[in-house]
């Protein structure tokens, strides 16, 4: 049987390693939940910027009829025929133009909220890697803890 003081070696480095594994447990829990509120912080914002995105988008279009109006308006007003020549053409060209302004908004929104989604992703695996590095960390602490305890019991039988 071994004396006192080499009992409570053991208990403390087997202690001390199972507190050390707990606490790198927890790192890594913490580490896997921060990545994946960052992942949803990331999803949200490229949810609104989609939806930034649809509303200048709506309004791009709305302006486009309001001037395709007032040009229709002006040709009638002048005694223009709206629907032939050049002034279908400027009203073509001006519906063509609204067209590309919706598309680049949409397209750059559609980029941004990819990149947005991209990096929360990153974080999350991030987080989910810092947690299985975190758990076999606390295997190595509980391994080199009791082979700290073997190791003063197997010197105090000598």
């Amino acid at each position: 049987m071994a004396d006192p003081v080499t009992i409570t070696a053991i208990t403390l480095s087997v202690s001390a390693a199972a507190l050390a594994a707990t606490s790198q447990i927890q790192q890594g829990n913490e580490a896997k939940r921060v990545g994946k509120a960052q992942k949803a912080n990331a999803d949200l914002n490229a949810k609104l910027t989609e939806d930034q995105a649809r509303q200048d988008s709506n309004a791009v279009d709305r302006q486009g009829r309001v001037t395709v109006g007032e040009q229709t308006s002006q040709f009638a007003h002048g005694g223009v025929v709206a629907s032939e020549g050049s002034a279908l053409e400027l009203i073509r060209d001006t519906n063509y133009k609204t067209g590309l302004d919706q598309a680049r908004i949409n397209q750059k929104a559609r980029y941004e909220a990819a990149g947005q989604r991209a990096s929360g992703q990153e974080a999350y695996r991030a987080g989910v890697i810092a947690q299985q590095q975190s758990r076999l960390a606390a295997a190595g602490s509980l391994i080199g803890g009791a082979a700290q305890g073997f190791g003063t019991y197997a010197g105090a039988k000598k």
